[in-house]
């Protein structure tokens, strides 16, 4: 294809013939392709390489507007005079879909007084241009790299030509090779890839995001992955990630969807201009086709941490933890580690992609700085951790991150040169009118600064500066074109200064406001990687505890079941009976209810104060009552106030021998005696338990228990009572109720594993003392 092209063509003197390339949907390259592209020229097999400097002023004759010449400034050497010249486009070819032109023009140097130029033309359009030309071995072609700083726009594009030097021998062939190799180049890929066969994978990939076949151009589709927010000491002291959070760790790579359709081809889709940076990677393998991924690309692994799309199924409203499951069955059928895989990345020979699933970790306190500090032993550099909820669909603005160092990235401006340094001051992206533009940072009273939104404007609200003086970088250093007037460089942020790291390649725009505040906030009161070994107070097995109390409903107490719920509390089990679709309920307890609640077939007592040892359900629930006997009787963490004295025990016994039907069931959660005492007193990160004075028997023997982070303990130690299971089925037996089942917590983690991992070792150790205790009422 590129070989015709080429050959159509036939130059004279005074003629050239270039190719012209540039990325999709863009004008010319990007800073990270030239850089990719000078790094390869500089290995394969060029001989030369000149570096030139040149300053260009497109100038139009103030009488004929017709007459424009070019001026070209050699600023490599002092006193050489401007060259003038006109340059005339003879034929052009644009091979739209992959983003070329070749052209054939001639180029005619004109003899012009520089003082007639003054004074009968005037410049339309200036550049400055840092030019790198590569000459080919064979010295046919000749591949030339500028960066141009455009003065009309203060910007900085990248261009990227191939330039024919001698049409002799076997010249075709040669800068068909090097056309495809660079390419291959710009997209960052073997496979080389057509505009419309790009757009028909873009629509097939938002078509199923989506889930409806919507005509939309490629250059409207946004990322549909949440983005990250920074973890402040502030959130994390209010116990923001403390339960129902993973960790997993925050590798130093590129974000990618990855994208495979219907037969199998891979597209990488990037978070930003998805057009214009995707990457087409060839066939993967169609086990897993029709399916999207979220994840890391470094070197030639992707690291996956999420997953959008299986097999053509919207997973995205499901939990982290099924999710992770989703890709766990997605690589099974993968055959992981991956036999049949894409080609990728700038090089001659075909690499190889792997697709990794990232580790998550359910314990934070036991994990996060674990992963901190085996950071060494990963294959890649790791930036910081990340926070993602469990319970959580994929999209969800609750995602955390934290560094160990916070940075932003910020547009410099020169401000002036002093001795060896050249000084900036930086910017920040705005939009106004929809258009992007760049506004100063003007907060020097010695304070500090933070952006905000004001009135619905970009104010630079309280201007409290970072820096006590202007960013200041070596003139060595931004001779070489690192940092120049109008890049884009990330920054290290501290308290008291900033401190330029890299220039962004891969970027034209700094953050914006919402992203420089986000970042100043974290700095402002730093988080530690020693803070998550002592988490904020919250008990993490509410979610396991939960799950347990709703698999007893759904399995004792669901549709066509009557329910006495006695120490319904708060009412924090309704939603259960109402997912599980139990027929009535009513709850009795000490404490008023605080939810909502469906009175059609549900309702809630109060017990009397002067009543709560003993108490008649009767006359509290009134007699006659519409459900004379229930089929449970549930008591969920309230049995061990029975156990306060023989009384109070005796009263529960007539209550249940009154109320449920003689076939009906009596289900109980409580702590398990033996392990209590043998437990002994207990004052960890989780619970602090004490035991008082033991009574003989059954009865009062009291032990003063605080769950910390609890809502229901809400900080307050509370007595209850040791529960001794052998000596209460023997009680129970003689007043027939005989035992059908019993189970530790500790048996559930297998059915509910996500929700278990999430506790800690010292909420493992309350939580497994608790059992499930369920007798049957038979006369």
């Amino acid at each position: 294809m590129f070989e015709e092209a080429l050959e159509r063509y036939d130059i004279s003197d005074n003629e050239e013939l270039e190719v012209r390339f540039s990325k999709r949907g863009a004008l010319g390259i990007d800073l990270k392709i030239f850089k990719s592209v000078s790094d390869i020229l500089s290995k394969e097999s060029f001989t030369k390489h000149h570096q030139k400097v040149f300053r260009i002023d497109y100038a139009i004759n103030k009488n004929n507007k017709n007459d424009e010449i070019r001026v070209i400034f050699d600023k490599n050497s002092k006193g050489n005079a401007p060259i003038f010249e006109k340059k005339t486009i003879i034929e052009k070819n644009e091979m739209n879909d992959y983003n070329l032109k070749i052209v054939k023009s001639s180029e005619v140097k004109i003899n012009l007084p520089y003082k007639d130029y003054e004074k009968n033309y005037i410049v339309n359009y200036r550049r400055e241009k840092f030019l790198h030309s590569f000459t080919h071995h064979k010295e046919q072609w000749r591949v030339d790299l500028s960066s141009v700083y455009i003065y009309n726009t203060e910007r900085w594009t990248f261009e990227l030509e191939l330039e024919l030097i001698k049409a002799e021998g076997d010249y075709i062939k040669t800068g068909s090779k090097l056309m495809i190799l660079l390419l291959e180049l710009i997209q960052n890929s073997k496979h080389l890839i057509a505009n419309k066969k790009a757009e028909e994978l873009l629509k097939s990939y938002y078509n199923i995001i989506s889930k409806r076949k919507i005509d939309i151009s490629p250059k409207q589709m946004s990322f549909p992955g949440p983005l990250p927010l920074s973890l402040s000491k502030k959130d994390f002291k209010a116990g923001i990630i403390s339960s129902g959070y993973s960790v997993t760790d925050k590798a130093d790579g590129e974000r990618f969807l990855l994208y495979i359709n219907d037969d199998g081809n891979g597209l990488f889709i990037p978070r930003d201009n998805a057009w214009t940076n995707l990457i087409y990677i060839g066939f993967i393998n169609k086990s897993i086709n029709n399916t999207i991924f979220d994840g890391e690309l470094i070197g030639n692994n992707f690291y996956i941490f999420d997953c959008l799309v299986a097999n053509k199924k919207d997973v995205t409203p499901k939990h982290l933890d099924k999710r992770l499951n989703e890709i766990d069955e997605l690589l099974k059928q993968y055959n992981s580690p991956i036999k049949k895989t894409a080609s990728i990345n700038i090089s001659k020979n075909k690499t190889k992609i792997k697709l990794i699933k990232k580790d998550f970790y359910f314990d934070i306190p036991d994990n996060a700085s674990k992963i901190w500090k085996d950071r060494d032993k990963l294959p890649y550099n790791l930036d910081g951790l990340i926070f993602t909820p469990i319970y959580k669909p994929y999209k969800n603005d609750k995602i955390y991150k934290w560094k160990l160092d916070h940075t932003i990235d910020l547009k410099i401006k020169q401000r002036n040169v002093k001795g060896e340094y050249v000084y900036f001051y930086v910017q920040i992206k705005s939009i106004k009118d929809r258009i992007i533009t760049h506004i100063d940072y003007k907060g020097y009273d010695g304070k500090r600064g933070l952006f905000k939104y004001k009135g619905g404007e970009t104010h630079l609200h309280d201007p409290r500066s970072l820096f006590k003086n202007d960013i200041r970088i070596a003139l060595e250093t931004a001779k070489q074109n690192f940092y120049v007037n109008d890049a884009i460089v990330e920054f290290k942020v501290t308290k008291s200064k900033l401190i330029p790291i890299k220039r962004r390649f891969d970027k034209q725009d700094a953050n914006g406001i919402l992203a420089v505040n986000d970042v100043m906030y974290s700095v402002d009161d730093p988080l530690v990687i020693t803070d998550f070994d002592k988490r904020p107070e919250y008990f993490s097995g509410r979610n396991f505890h939960n799950a347990i109390k709703s698999k007893l409903i759904k399995e004792h107490m669901g549709e066509n079941k009557t329910v006495l719920d006695i120490g319904s509390g708060a009412g924090g089990d309704i939603n259960k009976y109402i997912k599980h679709k139990t027929k009535y309920v009513v709850g009795i307890d000490f404490v008023d209810v605080k939810y909502k609640y469906p009175k059609k077939n549900m309702i809630y007592f109060r017990i009397p104060l002067n009543l709560i040892d003993n108490y008649n359900i009767k006359s509290i629930i009134g007699h006659p009552f519409k459900i004379q006997k229930f089929d449970v009787i549930n008591c969920q963490f309230a049995f061990h106030y029975m156990l306060k004295t023989k009384e109070t025990f005796e009263n529960f016994i007539v209550n249940v021998q009154e109320k449920l039907k003689n076939g009906g069931y009596l289900v109980i959660t409580c702590l398990d005696g033996e392990k209590l005492i043998n437990r002994g007193d207990v004052n960890n990160s989780a619970v602090t338990i004490k035991h008082g004075e033991k009574s003989t028997g059954l009865f009062g023997n009291k032990v003063s228990i605080r769950i910390k982070g609890s809502k229901y303990f809400d900080a307050k130690v509370i007595d209850e009572y040791i529960v001794d299971i052998e000596e209460l089925g023997k009680r129970f037996r003689k007043n027939d109720l005989h035992l059908v089942s019993e189970k530790s917590f500790e048996s559930y983690c297998n059915e509910f594993k996500n929700e278990c991992s999430v506790m800690s070792r010292d909420e493992k150790i309350y939580s497994f003392m608790n059992t499930v205790l369920i007798y049957e009422y038979k006369k």
